[in-house]
């Protein structure tokens, strides 16, 4: 066939050009699927888990089940609205408009009223590990632009992600002028000329793919194009790399050898490379698996190779049993069509009415995630010694809430299943599992049944606890009374924060206090702290939440002029609570609560207020605000994977923020199943309980 001249669509059927935009798009959205689960996982650890062939099909991932697609695809669908609009004119206005409007996706858990287009789409509203340049570039007061930059220094893979509708475009006629348009779009969020060169090579690579040509051709072309733009030299020579080692067998090897993909070049290198080996129609399957199994962007990688081979093959290409399944799979396809035609429709897609009770729960689970994503980040940014310079863990603090989420399970389903209120005896016996694992002497062992004594991190000595070892090595009975410590100390209050997520009566949490810390002030620390968190879920603020409990305990942390030392002196429970409770209040801004943790290293006993301070300020802002916090806190996560895969699935796994103590899901996965169906036990039930339990001890 003869190759198309350079922005001539006119020559291929409007058919064919309608099956390679939908295989684009639809294919991308796969790829980005099958490598959301292991995304930031090394290689090994992915052969580990699934086998020495790596990922082999779509599987659950962090987000939820097998399918479900990450903020690569959502982008996509919304500069691909952006390409469909006309009103405002300019491009760029349109492109950030549309990318406001996702933005809205990753604050707010479901449509505003009056929503119309993508915004309008229930499932588009879920945080799927977003990139910082992207939320931080959108929000950025001045729009950026080739000559006045935002994110100066960012050249991160999250331009070229979501660049492909460019290519597609009826209303773009060349490849130069594909390519300016990914420019304009990629400066909005990223400053480094890399990110939006690249951007611009991708897109125009997809358009010539659409046009007609040949893989290696468009790649060909491609590079010719962006070396006459300044600072093109590690696009480039990226994609050139990538070209040359494709000469040869495809290897895990050589795909390492051009990057990780995190940052624009290489994940466009990687993903021409995985192209590039694997041609052919029916290898499209075989592609997208080998463009996902490596140690880096995994979602990304895959992604960008599903659109360029969906472009070069059309949508007959995607696996059809992956299509079926992939989320939004309508709606990609519904804007893939409108993309190509030559007169595009401007976008109307169904109005979906926002369901308040799906409002309320979405919104309930985002602000419980916040609080224990919140409990980790704050233990783990204020631990005095980080003893790994890439992972952030935290300490017994955070272990400690693991455990006592597990025991809130664990009642949940007696509860749910033979009529049995929770008891504090279920959060005791968790908590003896955790000494086990630790190589705590206990004096009669437990079962190590469930889920966490699976995470290897769970296992490791994080620092001391001496009033919980004290009360665990003294007794057997399954609810001590009273407890054989008087220790006021702060794990009275971090450890029990995590009932807030559900609506235990006060004397449950009361008496899960008094195992281990008999004194009465821990156990009213623990109470207002409990209280004060659970509040926080339908305040405006911290600060709003503080000033509705008017309790004598919390006097004076809303004064500005009180010094923090003098609220939080110690590592006492108090001390810890008033500390927290200040620095939370003082949270105005998700973007402020990084600031906010790190105010409290300068405090005596930061590892005390630091917890308290994490759960408060993300619980009112809700999982994602927390999320953001660990993003921008590093690159990994130590691996919490569960070994072997539990029953019970834990659903472990290494995501962009680094978290402490046995991995986001150990503290996070489970219970979100729980508090999305309510309280795990009425107080009726838990009174119930506590009389059996009594009776029990007495007899």
């Amino acid at each position: 066939m003869t190759n198309p001249a350079v922005g001539s669509a006119a020559v291929i059927d409007p058919k064919q050009r309608r099956s390679r935009a939908r295989g684009c798009l639809l294919a991308g959205a796969v790829g980005d699927a099958l490598g959301a689960p292991v995304e930031f996982d090394a290689l090994a650890a992915i052969r580990s888990r699934f086998g020495p062939a790596g990922v082999t099909d779509l599987v659950p991932s962090p987000y939820g089940p097998a399918g479900l697609v990450t903020d690569d695809t959502q982008m996509t669908l919304f500069t691909a609205e952006a390409l469909l609009d006309t009103d405002p004119p300019a491009l760029d206005d349109r492109l950030h408009a549309a990318y406001q409007r996702w933005l809205v996706t990753q604050e707010q858990p479901a449509p505003p009223d009056g929503a119309v287009g993508l915004a309008a789409q229930p499932w588009l509203y879920a945080v799927r590990a977003p990139g910082n340049a992207c939320l931080s570039g959108i929000r950025a007061a001045q729009r950026g632009t080739v000559t006045t930059p935002v994110n100066a220094g960012s050249k991160g893979c999250g331009t070229v992600m979501r660049s492909a509708p460019f290519g597609l475009s009826a209303r773009l006629p060349t490849p130069e002028a594909v390519a300016e348009a990914a420019i304009t779009g990629a400066c909005l969020t990223h400053g480094h000329p890399t990110a939006r060169l690249a951007a611009a090579a991708f897109a125009v690579i997809v358009r010539h793919l659409v046009d007609g040509r040949g893989l290696a051709e468009s790649v060909s072309a491609a590079i010719e194009l962006v070396s006459g733009h300044p600072g093109h030299e590690e696009t480039t020579a990226a994609l050139s790399r990538a070209v040359a080692a494709a000469d040869g067998p495809a290897t895990p090897e050589r795909l390492h050898q051009l990057g990780e993909g995190w940052v624009a070049e290489e994940a466009l290198a990687m993903s021409v490379y995985a192209a590039l080996t694997h041609p052919g129609p029916d290898q499209l399957r075989t592609a997208l698996l080998f463009a996902v199994n490596h140690d880096g962007d995994s979602d990304s990688t895959g992604a960008i190779t599903g659109n360029l081979l969906g472009a070069l093959h059309g949508e007959a290409a995607v696996p059809a049993d992956w299509a079926a399944r992939v989320e939004g799979r309508d709606t990609v396809l519904d804007l893939a069509d409108r993309l190509v035609e030559p007169e595009p429709r401007v976008i109307t897609l169904t109005v979906q009415p926002s369901d308040p009770e799906a409002v309320r729960r979405a919104d309930r689970l985002s602000r419980v995630r916040g609080l224990l994503l919140g409990l980790a980040l704050g233990d783990a940014l204020t631990r005095p010694h980080q003893p790994h310079p890439t992972v952030l863990l935290g300490t017994s603090t955070t272990q400690l809430a693991c455990f006592t989420v597990e025991g809130l399970i664990r009642g949940h389903v007696r509860a749910a299943h033979r009529g049995i209120g929770p008891g504090s005896g279920v959060v005791w016996n968790a908590y003896r599992r955790w000494a086990q694992i630790q190589g705590i002497p206990v004096t009669e062992p437990i079962g190590l049944d469930g889920w966490l004594h699976r995470v290897p991190s769970l296992h490791e000595r994080r620092g001391n606890a001496p009033a919980m070892v004290a009360a665990l090595t003294a007794t057997t009975a399954p609810h001590p009374e009273p407890a054989p410590t008087t220790s006021r100390g702060h794990h009275a209050l971090t450890r029990t924060l995590p009932l807030a997520c559900a609506d235990v009566a006060d004397f449950w949490t009361e008496e899960v206090v008094v195992t281990t810390h008999g004194h009465p002030d821990a156990v009213r620390s623990a109470l207002v702290g409990v209280t004060l968190a659970r509040a926080a879920t339908s305040a405006r603020s911290v600060a709003d939440a503080l000033a509705a409990l008017s309790d004598p305990l919390l006097d004076g942390v809303l004064d500005a002029d009180r010094p923090l030392h003098d609220l939080a002196p110690d590592h006492k429970a108090w001390s810890a609570l008033r500390g927290g409770a200040a620095l939370a209040a003082t949270c105005a801004d998700p973007s402020a609560i990084a600031d906010t943790l790190h105010r409290a290293r300068h405090l005596p006993a930061p590892d005390a207020v630091g917890p308290v301070a994490g759960p408060s300020s993300a619980r009112a802002r809700g999982g994602g605000a927390a999320r953001r916090v660990a993003r921008a806190a590093g690159a990994r996560l130590a691996d919490g994977h569960p070994r072997p895969r539990p029953r019970q699935p834990a659903r472990g796994r290494a995501w962009r923020a680094r978290v402490p103590a046995g991995g986001r899901s150990a503290l996070v996965g489970p219970l979100s199943r729980v508090v999305s169906d309510g309280a795990p036990a009425s107080a009726s039930a838990c009174a119930t309980a506590r009389t059996r339990g009594r009776a029990r001890r007495t007899s």
